[in-house]
């Protein structure tokens, strides 16, 4: 009868680890081999990104964020960007819009240039907040999640919340951008105005947010899957071995 308790408990346990999407997956911290211009992350085949940073007129700091990766379930979609800079200067002015060569697919559509304003939140001093992941964050989920309140570029009722109007890379998955969740197929373009010297040496503490929080457990990878299906099939033949005795 135990043994019987204990198959069922497994079988439940297999079946949410098999048919969970999962809406979340920890920060992916990013490094750059060119000096601070360009920062690029990858978590495995599904998550990969680049953040690219360029200075402009001399007052202005633009970053283009790519999701470089395949796409097939929310917590494969990026959603945020954390960065941290040196040299006493502020950012200010945030501006989101769909970067050139890049569409707004599903249940919203448009091309480069249309503005994400009212679906992204921008937010400074988060380092003194949650460790060191960088003073400043551009997140379509708002900041909520991670207990940091909302700063919304433009304000409510289009607040940011949940995976949608994140990034996707490579759809794995055709029905992801659905009626009801739209998304940015491959890159958005943030401005961002500055006060004080800066330069590409400044930037540092880049970091990726998939999902829609960074505090849940990441989806399984498929070997432990695989281990899981496996201890599995040994406890069934050993309650088997122990019935015939």
């Amino acid at each position: 009868m135990k043994s019987k308790v204990i198959f069922k408990f497994l079988l439940i346990c297999l079946f949410l680890v098999l048919t969970t999407d999962g809406f979340c997956l920890p920060i992916l911290g990013a490094y750059s081999s060119d000096g601070g211009a360009t920062w690029g992350a990858s978590g495995g085949g599904t998550r990969n990104a680049s953040a690219t940073f360029s200075i402009v007129d001399d007052d202005t700091l633009l970053i283009t964020l790519t999701n470089l990766g395949i796409t097939g379930v929310p917590n494969e979609v990026l959603t945020g960007l954390y960065f941290g800079t040196t040299g006493g200067y502020s950012l200010f002015n945030p501006d989101v819009e769909v970067a050139a060569g890049s569409l707004l697919i599903g249940s919203v559509t448009g091309g480069p240039g249309t503005s994400l304003n009212n679906r992204f939140a921008f937010r400074s001093g988060l380092n003194s907040l949650n460790g060191n992941i960088g003073e400043y964050g551009i997140c379509a989920s708002g900041f909520d999640p991670l207990g940091f309140g909302g700063y919304v570029i433009d304000p409510p009722p289009n607040s940011p919340g949940g995976a949608d109007y994140g990034l996707v890379g490579t759809l794995s998955r055709p029905s992801l951008p659905s009626s009801i969740d739209p998304y940015v197929q491959s890159s958005i373009l943030i401005t961002l105005d500055y006060s004080g010297p800066i330069s590409l040496n400044n930037i540092g503490r880049v970091s990726f947010l998939y999902g829609t929080d960074s505090a849940a457990a990441p989806v399984p990878e498929p070997a432990s899957v695989i281990l899981f299906g496996i201890g599995l099939i040994a406890f069934m033949k050993v309650s088997r071995k122990f019935r015939k005795v």
